[in-house]
């Protein structure tokens, strides 16, 4: 049992990483017009285009990734839990983001849907409770509030 739930550990890291290479890629890159070096204007991670997107928060999910960077603390009982980003909505007001919850480990997978988490907002699952301390396109940062044991 140890070795299947640290090869799905082992399975989750690599799933994280290789959805985070791409995203390393799109960091601001410089072109040469003219011989003059100039910025190149990139989309998403980090765009402050909103006040929601505040860049703060421990955890991070992206739409791509099967779970948060990094990844919720396990407890002595269970594996933790995988948080994804489904959506982020810009153009509301408030600006919100749709995250879910899924729980791998135990008798039974669980999880659970959350629709339009605001700034402050919390969600809650088996003990774990985070709260949306940024909502950037494409990027929503998050604070582990709680967790059990």
């Amino acid at each position: 049992m140890a070795r299947n739930s640290e090869a799905w550990g082992w399975l989750l890291v690599l799933a994280a990483l290789s959805s985070a290479l791409p995203l390393a890629g799109c960091a601001q890159t410089e072109t040469t017009v003219d011989s003059k070096p100039q910025a190149v204007a990139t989309k998403g991670q980090g765009s402050a285009s909103s006040p929601s997107c505040t860049s703060t928060g421990n955890y991070k999910v992206f739409p791509s990734a099967n779970g948060s960077f990094p990844l919720l603390p396990a407890t002595s009982t269970a594996e933790p839990p995988l948080v994804r980003l489904s959506s982020t909505h810009l153009k509301n007001d408030p600006v919100t983001a749709d995250l879910s919850v899924a729980l791998l480990s135990g008798g039974s997978p669980a999880s659970k849907e959350f629709r339009g988490l605001a700034l402050g907002q919390q969600a809650s699952l088996d003990g774990y409770t985070v709260r949306i301390t940024s909502i950037c396109e494409g990027e929503v940062r998050f604070d582990l509030v709680q967790q059990p044991g």
